[in-house]
């Protein structure tokens, strides 16, 4: 099993990067969180591996830390947690935050996730909630609930951008999105950042090539 690759960014895209090897270039899938952080095109990267086998595949998810691919292992030995439902609960948070919603039973986040409906949602804070108390770091959120709240809307509204600016899109041309997300998220709306990047890259295309 591969655990870790180090080697130099090929290709990055919102479905995963190509991590060039001493000329070997492996695919791997990695969270939207991850892709804001990586560094341009031909740096140098490194990758915790996880190599998830099946019978008609083998699939690279990698992160830049230990503590991300822990996260994303204990995910997996959840019933119904594959690994695209698992990359996407780290979405646009880290595993530290991933933990504190668990702890906190974020149930409006968990549910929000696609592949992830009430009865998994329950499941995963009733299987992980003891294993996660000892994996707490609470000063990473605070417990304020008007003032967690800000800050994830804060950290949703820096990866979008984030993104965005990755993939090459200047500030002009999704301003009016980052505004409309912003008001979504001042009025309460549940928003997921795979979703929501998604849609909007299809409005950032559409509107280039109209």
């Amino acid at each position: 099993m591969i655990g870790f690759l180090k080697g130099v960014l090929f290709e990055k895209k919102i479905e995963g990067i190509l991590l060039n090897v001493e000329g070997v270039g492996y695919e791997i899938e990695v969270s939207p969180s991850t892709l804001c952080k990586l560094p341009d095109i031909d740096s140098s990267v490194s990758f915790y591996i996880h190599t998830h086998v099946r019978e008609d595949s083998i699939r690279l998810f990698g992160f830049l830390n230990a503590y991300d691919k822990k996260v994303f292992c204990t995910l997996l030995n959840v019933s119904g947690i594959g690994p695209k439902v698992a990359l996407s609960l780290l979405g646009a948070i880290d595993g530290h935050e991933l933990v504190e919603i668990v702890l906190q039973e974020q149930m409006r986040y968990l549910t929000n996730v696609p592949g992830v409906g009430q009865k998994t949602a329950q499941r995963l804070i009733l299987e992980l909630k003891s294993k996660f108390e000892k994996w707490s770091d609470r000063s990473l959120m605070n417990s304020n609930n008007s003032q967690n709240k800000t800050f994830q809307s804060k950290l949703f509204l820096e990866e979008l951008e984030s993104a965005f600016s990755h993939l090459g899109y200047k500030d002009k041309q999704y301003s009016l999105i980052l505004k409309q997300v912003d008001k979504q998220l001042e009025n309460g709306e549940v928003l997921h950042f795979d979703a929501v990047l998604k849609d909007s890259l299809k409005k950032l295309t559409q509107h280039h090539f109209n």
